[in-house]
């Protein structure tokens, strides 16, 4: 397989590597730019627009959400109390068989 250096390093050929260099880069610059300007825009939006009325909602329901809150804590330390209880009392029961299974074995 023959090589042709002339053809290889020819102007044209040059010209269309930079040119596609060239376009390569611009694409990328373009690319990183709009994404920039399009998560600043958003940021923005949700700062500005999106924030203050989540805010003003939550507070209008801000008793109602520590009650429920609070409820729901109670909730969930009774049944968390109720799970270690019952899980004592099944390593209670175990252990106890486990004592009688010894006795008998060695008694």
């Amino acid at each position: 397989m023959e090589i042709d250096v002339k053809k290889l390093i020819s102007t044209e050929n040059i010209k269309n590597k930079i040119a596609q260099d060239l376009e390569e880069d611009i694409v990328r610059k373009i690319t990183w730019k709009l994404d920039s300007e399009l998560s600043e825009a958003i940021e923005k939006f949700v700062k500005e627009e999106i924030a203050p009325t989540v805010m003003e909602e939550l507070m209008g329901k801000k008793e109602e959400i520590i009650t429920q809150l609070k409820e729901d804590v109670i909730k969930i330390v009774v049944a968390i109390g109720e799970t270690l209880v019952a899980t004592a009392i099944k390593n209670l029961d175990s252990s106890w068989k486990v004592k009688k299974i010894v006795e008998e074995l060695f008694n």
